[in-house]
């Protein structure tokens, strides 16, 4: 079978633009923070760039050897330290502080931001779903820790793993809106913007590419990252410098940037691959249309029932134990994977 030919700038900014999309769909609306994340314009615009730039760049960085969970989730981890200095939230939520904020950082919503909800929900899980949606390839599966890797590969595996999601997000969601009817409103709405520009992706382009292809090369790489660079500036220094930590804080936040970059660049080496490898084996089957219409009537009837209830509140705080646990979990997994020889 002959290889396709590289695909053009255009077809990689419709691909950049609707993985960006997914990152913010799960990121932002089914946290409860941006409901009408992809329906307001101006939203979908800045959220875009924050969750679009993060994800290209760092998994453009995973993708320099082959992905494997360790790089995947320093990677992530660095993705969730932009709540520092673009949305100042690591410094002071505006929800207020926990018991464990300490010369100005909140080591509370590290735990849960950065070391769980991020890493999962902004990097790793938009990644296995773009490249199973929009790509040939299967590497970020292929990445996932011994048979929770190996299920996913399969069908069976990859459908389980969506309706435990949506399982959740309905119990998560169901407890975190100001109504009970909000969340399947919120998600049909913003589904009602992604799953067209899949569709038009799939149908104009179509899963003809890998992964690893339509990531920038480097010259857009280096033009991405000034984009971000300069978001950077804009928001960490410029806008509401009150709200930045002491001289102390910002060395805590050097030492975590510099921490999960070491991780990151010791499992990149440590994972025996190279930026010329290529997945052999595709993505043969697909899931059918009709799985999306039942996982959202799955989700309206748990999302509601939670909301009428009120029970939904004990089940986000239970997940954010379990997410701390999950992410404390996967840190010790990545450090072991860095040191072992």
């Amino acid at each position: 079978m002959k290889e396709p030919e590289g695909p053009t700038f255009k077809e990689k900014l419709a691909f950049w633009i609707v993985l960006s999309m997914i990152s913010v769909f799960f990121a932002e609306v089914i946290s409860g923070s941006q409901p009408f994340a992809l329906v307001i314009p101006w939203n979908l615009l800045v959220l875009i760039l924050v969750y679009g730039l993060h994800t290209l760049i760092l998994a453009t960085l995973v993708f320099r050897g082959k992905p494997i969970f360790g790089s995947l989730f320093a990677a992530g981890c660095i993705f969730g330290l932009y709540e520092a200095y673009i949305t100042k939230v690591l410094f002071e939520p505006p929800w207020g502080a926990s018991s464990l904020r300490y010369l100005g950082v909140d080591f509370m919503w590290i735990l849960i931001l950065v070391l769980w909800w991020h890493v999962f929900f902004s990097f790793i899980i938009p990644l296995l779903v773009g490249e199973f949606m929009l790509t040939r390839s299967k590497e970020v599966l292929g990445a996932m820790p011994g048979p929770i890797g190996r299920a996913l590969t399969r069908k069976k595996g990859f459908l389980t793993f969506l309706f435990l999601i949506v399982i959740w997000a309905a119990l998560f969601m169901g407890g975190n809106m100001p109504a009970f009817w909000a969340a399947p409103v919120s998600i049909g709405a913003n589904l009602a913007v992604l799953v067209p520009a899949v569709m038009i992706y799939r149908s104009r382009i179509g899963p003809k590419y890998t992964l690893r292809e339509l990531l920038p090369n480097e010259r857009e790489f280096w033009a991405l990252f000034s984009i971000l660079f300069f978001m950077y500036v804009l928001f960490g220094f410029i806008w509401s410098p009150e709200r930045l930590p002491p001289p102390e804080g910002h060395l805590i936040m050097l030492g975590l940037y510099l921490l999960f970059f070491i991780l990151l660049q010791r499992n990149i080496n440590k994972s025996g691959g190279s930026s010329g490898d290529r997945i052999k084996e595709e993505v043969k089957w697909r899931i059918p249309p009709y799985i999306a219409f039942l996982l959202f009537i799955v989700f309206s009837i748990l999302s509601v029932t939670i909301g009428i209830t009120g029970i939904g509140v004990v089940f986000m705080l239970l997940s954010f134990l379990l997410g701390i646990v999950l992410g404390a979990l996967s840190l010790v997994h990545t450090v072991y994977h860095s040191i072992a020889k």
